[in-house]
């Protein structure tokens, strides 16, 4: 029996690897942290287009209509997909938006349920609002 420790989305997991039958190997992962933020981290692609995309209803959250609105930095939260992010808006001015991601078998909607406006670009990301825990508990949908 083997052990390996990793980091995968700022979860760490642990393998432990097994023989199984006919000598093929069984992996059994254990989440050590599971449901954790991870980081603040530069943004990628993926969470830039999702800010894109829902630049509409921060602007709407914040009472403002940004003319610069570069995202800067995030952390994510696993569980569905919840994500806080740092958009830059202009003169030394960022936004905050908790942003959540349904699983792509519910829909895949996007959903900013918080939003902290004016903050600094040297203000670190800190998760935040109420809703935190009505999104964690969305209804499972109905494959029936």
């Amino acid at each position: 029996m083997t052990a390996e420790m990793s980091d995968i989305g700022g979860s760490t997991i642990e393998e432990s690897v097994t023989p199984g039958f006919d000598d093929q190997q069984i992996c059994v992962c254990k989440m050590k942290s599971f449901g954790e933020w991870t980081t603040e981290e530069s943004v990628t692609p993926e969470v830039t287009n999702i800010c894109l995309e829902v630049k509409s209803d921060i602007e709407e959250k914040a009472g403002a209509n940004f003319e610069v609105y570069i995202p800067l930095s995030f952390a994510s939260h696993i569980v569905g997909t919840k994500y806080v992010v740092k958009v830059y808006v202009g003169v030394d001015k960022c936004v905050h938006a908790m942003i959540y991601q349904a699983l792509p078998c519910d829909g895949g909607e996007l959903i900013v349920y918080g939003v902290q406006h004016p903050k600094t670009a040297s203000e670190p990301l800190i998760p935040f609002g109420d809703n935190i825990q009505k999104i964690e508990r969305l209804p499972i949908a109905d494959t029936q």
